[in-house]
């Protein structure tokens, strides 16, 4: 009797010991994913690592950043193509190779702004704002954050740091010819609104009413677009950036194509390679004559009376700075051309003149001056006047 009394009392002791280990091993089972879950999300709300997985899980309705985007990138009616944009990003979104970093100047207080790139190009901005705390496990704090916006880089600019607003914005303007084309990301972009504005390669003589104006498109913009300007004939252009306060000013430069019908209409104007070697005679004091032949020159150029060019023909011929023209004893020109005769309108054409001036000057030898310049000419009162020029050696 005795014995089975603690046979029974030995399986119950046997029993409540089973038990108590199974008790311990799901507590430290319980224990172990509690920890890992906190060191989890612990991991995964370090900022960079939760601005990655944010972008990682993008998608149109996610409330987060996929929805910020549908909403300020890719909303239909937006400049551009943004079907296209939005195609592009999520392409590569899901196979580029992430990385952020923080951008120091952009961040301030409870908002941290980092910048993502893409296998190493610049991909998009995020900044999120911290909007609480927790400490866990007693050692561990754990900061959260809400998206504050997202910026689409560009991946090929070359352009000084992109100026993001606090609303996750860039503003800029672009000033091109009102027949010219704009592209976003090569879609067209819509300039039927745009403002009027002078012609940056005009602006020299942009008072005429004859010389044709410009397009000025102001954006504010939640994405840094690929920009560029095609010309008349579908040609792209140069495009000229200046960083003001305001924000990034594009002048497409003034390029436009020609055909046979202009120039046969512009050689009418007068011989363009005549004119432009007698101005580079004026230039190097080769001209003879009274205050060293202005007025044949002015005769001889068809300046235009009352014009910026004949301002600057009058200053130089009374200037001491041409009486230090170096003494020569013979010019002579080479590699002479005259090509693309543009008719702007009716009453406003340009033409492009290049040559070599080999100047022979005493004492040294021959000295060769490069010209490269494009001639512009408006008519008035049923004349044609040379008013203006552009050094176009680059373009």
């Amino acid at each position: 009797m005795a014995t089975r009394t603690r046979k029974r009392k030995k399986n119950a002791f046997g029993k409540f010991y089973f038990a108590y280990l199974i008790i311990i091993l799901a507590a430290l089972v319980v224990l172990f994913f509690h920890v890992r879950s906190v060191m989890v999300e612990y991991e995964a709300n370090q900022p960079q690592n939760y601005v990655i997985g944010l972008l990682k899980h993008a998608g149109k309705g996610d409330k987060a950043i996929g929805s910020y985007l549908q909403e300020n990138c890719f909303a239909a009616g937006d400049y551009g193509d943004p079907t296209a944009r939005e195609k592009a990003f999520y392409n590569t979104d899901a196979f580029g190779e992430l990385a952020a970093k923080k951008n120091l100047s952009l961040s301030e207080g409870e908002v941290e702004v980092y910048d993502v790139t893409a296998d190493e190009k610049p991909f998009v901005t995020v900044a999120i704002r911290k909007t609480g705390s927790k400490n866990k496990l007693g050692i561990m704090h754990i900061d959260y954050y809400d998206l504050e916006y997202a910026f689409i880089r560009n991946p090929e600019t070359s352009r000084p740091r992109t100026k993001i607003s606090p609303e996750g914005t860039i503003s800029f303007s672009v000033v091109l010819p009102e027949d010219f084309t704009l592209l976003f990301n090569d879609a067209e972009v819509d300039i039927s609104s745009a403002s009027e504005d002078d012609i940056e390669d005009f602006a020299y003589f942009s008072s005429y009413p004859q010389v044709t104006k410009g397009a000025r498109m102001d954006f504010t913009l939640h994405y840094d677009p690929i920009v560029k300007v095609l010309n008349n004939v579908g040609e792209e252009v140069p495009l000229n950036l200046e960083v003001t306060p305001e924000g990034y000013v594009y002048y497409a430069a003034a390029d436009y194509g020609s055909d046979d019908t202009q120039k046969a209409a512009v050689t009418q104007v007068g011989d363009f390679l005549s004119m432009y070697k007698l101005w580079a005679r004026f230039m190097t004091d080769d001209v003879g004559g009274w205050y060293h032949g202005y007025y044949d020159v002015k005769e001889g150029c068809k300046i235009m009376p009352g014009s910026k060019l004949e301002d600057q023909a009058w200053e130089w011929a009374n200037s001491i700075d041409i009486t230090f023209v170096s003494d020569h004893w013979n010019i002579a020109f080479t590699n002479e051309k005259v090509d693309n005769y543009v008719l702007y309108n009716d009453d406003f054409c340009s033409a492009d003149v290049s040559f070599d001036e080999i100047v022979s000057v005493n004492g040294v030898g021959d000295v060769t001056v490069k010209y490269n310049n494009r001639m512009f000419f408006v008519r008035q009162d049923g004349a044609w006047y040379w008013v203006g020029q552009l050094d176009i050696t680059g373009r």
